[in-house]
């Protein structure tokens, strides 16, 4: 938590008082630069997302790092940038030299499929961090998993979106099925997004695991405090039941 990592950077300060101590992740994107009132222990924060400020920063960036803040001598400097166009990413590098018991892992890789979500319900944090769906063409989350299953002989992924679109969904296995990959996955989804119907082709593809977010069958209750609509509690219960027989 929270208080472990403050713990931690502030002993790794007192070890080496040069090194370069930057925090990040979603609690600090989520107060931005009041961050610094909690902590000075560290040099940089990200306050956007992570890839181009952990390159900046490995480069040796001082002075500029995009989407990342910073405290010097009390006055907060904070750098904009634009959001992650995912395509540009590249694959993770999953080796032994990075993970040294990478063997030992349980065989599930993680595919960031897509950030953001088209829902703005009132508990969740995404739309606040990541604002609306950003999503990877089907094509290239395929291409992840094929060079994956070729390279590592992994065949089992999770989709990380937390909420991916359904039709992003039905294209990507529709991209699986079209190149023969014996394949299983899961991916999280919302019920005021599905289409029954569609599970059997899903499941076909290798759709092993659909994480609901249901928060309640009550349709008033679900809108005053949870600014959320769903199909009819009919829907919903039709709907699981036909995932549960796929």
């Amino acid at each position: 938590g929270l208080k472990g990592a403050l713990q931690m950077a502030e002993a790794l300060r007192q070890v080496n008082p040069n090194v370069i101590l930057v925090a990040g992740g979603p609690a600090v994107r989520y107060v931005g630069t009041e961050f610094f009132s909690r902590t000075k222990v560290f040099n940089w924060i990200v306050t956007g997302e992570g890839e181009a400020a952990i390159l900046a920063l490995a480069r040796g960036a001082t002075d500029s790092v995009p989407g990342a803040a910073t405290c010097q001598n009390g006055n907060v400097i904070e750098f904009s940038s634009k959001d992650t166009q995912l395509e540009t990413l590249p694959f993770p590098l999953y080796s032994k030299q990075i993970y040294p018991n990478i063997d030992e892992f349980l065989p599930v890789r993680i595919i960031d499929d897509s950030r953001g979500c088209f829902n703005k319900c009132s508990f969740c944090a995404h739309p606040f961090l990541n604002g609306v769906t950003r999503k990877k063409s089907p094509k290239a989350v395929v291409d992840e998993m094929e060079s994956l299953l070729l390279k590592n002989e992994i065949s089992h992924f999770r989709l990380a979106g937390s909420n991916p679109p359904w039709l992003f969904l039905l294209r990507i296995a529709e991209e699986i099925l079209r190149r023969g990959l014996s394949v299983q996955y899961s991916a999280f989804a919302s019920l005021n997004n599905v289409r029954s119907e569609d599970i059997p082709l899903l499941a076909k593809s290798g759709l092993r695991g659909l994480f609901f977010g249901i928060e309640s069958a009550d349709p008033v209750y679900l809108k005053k405090i949870h600014n959320k609509k769903n199909h009819s509690p009919d829907i919903m219960i039709q709907t699981i039941q036909n995932a549960m027989v796929h």
